[in-house]
């Protein structure tokens, strides 16, 4: 049985005025930043930002003005997106210099707004053994060319070291009869492992 002329007309208008009645779904809003801002030393960074409702989605870009350094997308439970701060810990290993980061959102309507920019330095400090630094970045000559500095462990060494093995000790006495800019200590036990350790963990890492 077919709906008569008037029946269809007042169909037609109940489903348009549930369609216009039903708001559709919105595109999450802007994200505010918390930190960090300003110079920081070392490599691995905690980001911060303000949750934004119906966010699903977080990207944290890292850049200059000219590239893009890094960029990552994050769930809102990977961010711990608690009420009041959502958080990342990202070892980004970037050469020091300035860059910009900021954050856009996403859901399942599409991408919200951009932040603002926060702008940060990042500054060549005493190594903290979280990044590897290239063979032309890692050794500087230091103490008029006398030794060599290691920017990755911190340590310094001597440019000409005896060519044969000795016992411990025995080194220890040989280093205090060096001047090399005033005078010299063998490194710890300590140190020296750690440096060791570092070593072989290379040849565990997945290709």
């Amino acid at each position: 049985m077919s709906l008569l002329p008037s029946c269809r007309r007042v169909l037609l208008m109940s489903v348009l005025a549930a369609a216009v009645a039903a708001p559709a779904a919105a595109a999450p809003g802007q994200a505010k930043l918390i930190g960090p801002s300003g110079d920081l030393s070392g490599s691995t960074i905690v980001f911060r930002w303000n949750p934004v409702s119906d966010g699903t989605y977080y990207l944290v870009w890292i850049g200059t003005t000219t590239a893009v350094s890094h960029q990552q997308w994050f769930t809102a439970a990977d961010a711990g997106c608690a009420p009041g701060t959502c958080a990342v810990t990202l070892t980004l290993g970037l050469p020091p210099g300035p860059y910009n980061w900021f954050i856009q959102t996403w859901n399942a309507s599409g991408f919200g707004p951009w932040s603002a920019a926060k702008a940060v330095s990042l500054k060549e400090g005493v190594s903290s053994w979280s990044r590897r630094l290239t063979s032309d970045t890692r050794f500087v000559l230091v103490l008029d060319g006398q030794a060599v500095l290691d920017n990755e462990t911190g340590l310094t060494w001597d440019r000409t070291p005896a060519p044969t093995t000795d016992v411990w000790s025995g080194i220890g006495f040989g280093c205090a009869g060096k001047l090399i800019g005033g005078p010299a200590r063998l490194a710890s036990a300590n140190a020296i492992g750690a440096v060791l350790a570092a070593r072989e963990h290379e040849f565990d890492r997945p290709a």
